[in-house]
């Protein structure tokens, strides 16, 4: 946690006892990600009724959206390229912290994409008043896409490690796919996954050193037989269109949702706390049970960032982003109570997981944290990781990062080992206590540059 130090401008009148306390930013930071979540605490605010404020510096003053929630605040600051200034103001007392922005120089991207269908206008569902033309859709795939890589930037920072997200390539860009749009609606959601898989890698825009964050804009919620009540996977058969994979290099969703989407980060904490109930009858309904607009955003967001991951090669979890309840990130975003304030992940056992609905388990942290999407490697040098079945010991000459045993059928984290020390693990055998599985598994293991060896095996 950082408090503000003589590093920081500040103003204070002499009748003013507050402060502020930012607890994940220090003047001078450098991101390589230009949307930025800001959390921070201010002293003493029981001494008056005043606001927050937050201002990006420089002419006019914008100011920014915030969330509080009793002496906490959260904010999303957005980066220009270069040096970006930004003022907290409480009261009387202000602080001033300069941040720095450079985009990361990498081969390997993620390209969103908005997909519409032969015979489709790309007008995705929306209430009356709602514009949903594919230039709005593209606006808030595009918002989306940079809120999630202030995720991770975030959790990595709350941990100790160095921020680090992916290099998203260029803004959403509508994909015309030669599927005809009535039977796009007749397939199932793996279909569709491996039809869009193939067609994209095929195309123009298709390269092995991208991962595709996709959108389809013809998913269609008919409820008219919706019923108060109805069970999670009842409701989903009332969408024709429905999908929600991730796999190999391509996260492809419904847009179901879309319509409580911000289309620029200064809306998302207007949409985050929207109160109105969804009409159930009429719009998609995926809110964890909460039933607003507000749900809906935070809810798909985590279904988006679940699978998305899927492509970063996490497998599931009991808990946590890749655990069922994914939906459930609230606290990445918004201001939490002052007793849940400084409850951080502590990780004891690699293969333990975080107790939050919005973490990872370590050895999911470090498969992201040591992914080629997330750090510079060299694209042309190809190493690789070894398995003697023999002897159930795993090389690299890298040093080996994380090895993780899956359950074969869902890919559930069974055992995890994760090698985070300055000293390189250039070899490790599998324990003999490890053993014993009734089936088949599946053997993960990845390197500090991002090479991975996946297998079935048995112990």
């Amino acid at each position: 946690m950082i408090e503000y130090s003589n590093s920081f401008k500040h103003d204070q009148t002499p009748t003013c006892n507050h402060t502020i306390t930012l607890d994940n930013l220090s003047d001078g930071d450098s991101f390589t990600y230009s949307a930025i979540i800001c959390s921070g605490l201010i002293e003493n605010a029981e001494t008056c009724t005043s606001q927050i404020s937050v201002f990006a510096t420089g002419e006019p003053q914008r100011g920014i959206e915030t969330n509080t929630r009793d002496n906490s605040f959260k904010c999303i600051l957005q980066l220009n390229a270069g040096s970006n200034e930004f003022t907290f103001k409480y009261c009387s007392f202000s602080i001033s912290v300069k941040l720095h922005y450079k985009r990361r120089k990498s081969s390997f991207t993620v390209l969103p994409l908005y997909i519409v269908c032969e015979g489709h206008d790309g007008r995705f569902q929306a209430p009356p008043g709602e514009v949903n033309s594919p230039e709005s859709a593209c606006k808030r795939i595009t918002a989306v896409c940079k809120l999630l890589q202030s995720v991770f930037g975030y959790k990595f920072a709350k941990v100790g490690m160095e921020r680090r997200s992916y290099e998203m390539e260029v803004d959403c860009l509508t994909w015309h796919s030669k599927l005809n749009v009535e039977n796009a609606l007749s397939m199932t959601q793996v279909e569709l996954w491996y039809h869009f898989a193939r067609e994209i890698m095929s195309s123009g825009i298709g390269s092995d050193n991208r991962k595709y964050l996709a959108f389809l804009s013809c998913s269609v919620y008919n409820g008219e037989g919706y019923y108060e009540g109805m069970p999670y996977k009842e409701m989903l058969k009332l969408v024709k269109g429905y999908v929600a994979y991730g796999g190999d290099g391509l996260a492809l969703l419904s847009t179901g949702c879309l319509y409580t989407w911000p289309e620029t980060l200064d809306g998302v904490y207007g949409k985050l706390c929207k109160n109105t109930l969804v009409d159930k009858t009429k719009l998609m309904n995926y809110s964890n049970s909460r039933d607003t607009w507000g749900g809906c955003f935070i809810a798909s967001l985590g279904a988006v960032l679940h699978e998305l991951c899927h492509t970063f090669d996490l497998g599931h979890s009991e808990a946590g982003i890749m655990g069922p309840n994914f939906g459930q990130i609230d606290d990445v975003f918004l201001a939490v109570a002052n007793e849940q304030r400084f409850c951080d992940y502590r990780c004891t056992d690699a293969s333990q997981i975080t107790p939050d609905y919005s973490g990872w388990s370590k050895s999911a942290l470090f498969i992201i944290y040591y992914h080629k999407w997330f750090q510079n490697v060299d694209s042309s040098r190809q190493v690789s990781i070894c398995y003697d079945s023999a002897s159930n010991v795993v090389r690299s000459i890298v040093g080996i990062r994380v090895i993780e045993i899956r359950r074969k059928d869902d890919e559930m984290v069974l055992k995890a080992w994760v090698f985070g020390g300055k000293v390189l693990k250039f070899s490790f055998q599998i324990p003999v206590r490890a053993a014993g599985f009734d089936e088949d598994v599946i053997l993960y293991a990845q390197d500090g540059c991002g090479n991975i060896f996946k297998r079935q095996i048995k112990l």
